[in-house]
């Protein structure tokens, strides 16, 4: 009894090996698709990952050669280019309204900062299709009281450390009768602690 026990042990732990390879392989082979897709649908920005590995059983995830471009009808199709992004999830973050990300580095090969004829940025609208945010439509009425604040509703996810290097700057400005285009070169290397919204690194 105590061999068969132990042999019927080892089956399952043996299953349960060869279901867990097949689901991190599964979720590695998917997972950049997924990701495209998400993003295309809530901003309409195109997104390419040459390559991607992913462990959902560890939060570990690596991706080299990332583009990003605009939408269509942007006077330029640039917007981000990522040599590489690695970072290290809180798993059980995912399951909550806040996803946290213990460390990650991000290394930019480059950004083009496109502003179009009505003075809007590439970098502008991305973050309000990401957050959902519709601009409002500015009305004339009667100065009435100020409403009470609400409450500020929590971050949707928290950086803990993130290590950034960002190496050229592009600037191309349509919003006159003639493009302005400018390129920087930054080189530029910083260490965020805690960051919970864009406008900390911008």
């Amino acid at each position: 009894l105590p061999n068969q026990r132990g042999g019927a042990l080892l089956r399952v732990l043996l299953f349960l090996c060869i279901v867990g390879a097949g689901l991190s392989l599964a979720w590695m082979l998917f997972l950049p698709e997924i990701l495209a897709t998400t993003v295309k649908k809530r901003t309409g920005f195109e997104v390419t990952i040459t390559r991607m590995t992913s462990n959902p059983f560890t939060g570990q995830i690596r991706a080299n050669e990332i583009i990003v471009r605009n939408p269509p009808g942007w006077p330029s199709h640039a917007f981000l280019q990522i040599r590489e992004l690695r970072a290290e999830l809180d798993v059980m973050s995912i399951l909550s309204s806040r996803a946290v990300v213990k460390s990650a580095y991000l290394d930019l090969s480059n950004v083009t900062w496109v502003s179009d004829a009505h003075r809007a940025s590439n970098l502008q609208v991305f973050e309000e299709r990401r957050k959902g945010e519709k601009p409002q439509p500015k009305e004339i009425t009667a100065p009435t009281k100020e409403k009470p604040k609400e409450p500020e509703l929590p971050p949707e996810f928290l950086v803990q450390n993130l290590e950034l290097r960002f190496e050229r700057l592009e600037l191309a400005d349509f919003s006159g009768p003639k493009p302005i285009l400018r390129e920087l070169k930054l080189e530029f290397t910083k260490t965020y602690k805690d960051v919970s919204d864009s406008k900390q690194i911008l």
